[in-house]
């Protein structure tokens, strides 16, 4: 089939020539997605999406785990300040010696 194509701008006529289009089955153009670019793509998708979960997964553990940590390093901290001050008021430290200054 042979068109002739033609353009206008504002009162202005502008012919570019005849066009021709060709006719083709689907199955001459092929789908638009085909091959193994579909799986390449879904494959590649799952593995970013399951180390983005494994990455999130090890940042909470990590997490919950150094708030477990800190809070058993400040009941250790306040148990020994607890200590520490009771042996002063019951006068049992009384000499610090000069180590510490």
């Amino acid at each position: 089939m042979i068109h002739r194509a033609q353009v206008s701008v504002g009162g202005l006529f502008f012919d570019l020539g005849y066009l021709e289009y060709v006719e083709r089955s689907a199955a001459e153009v092929g789908t638009p997605v085909s091959g193994w670019w579909p799986i390449v793509v879904g494959v590649g998708g799952g593995i970013l999406v399951v180390v983005i979960v494994v990455m999130i997964f090890i940042f909470v553990r990590k997490s919950s785990y150094n708030e477990r940590m800190y809070r058993h390093l400040q009941g250790q901290m306040d148990a020994l300040e607890s200590s520490v001050r009771n042996e002063c008021k019951q006068g049992t430290i009384t000499d610090f010696g000069d180590d510490y200054g």
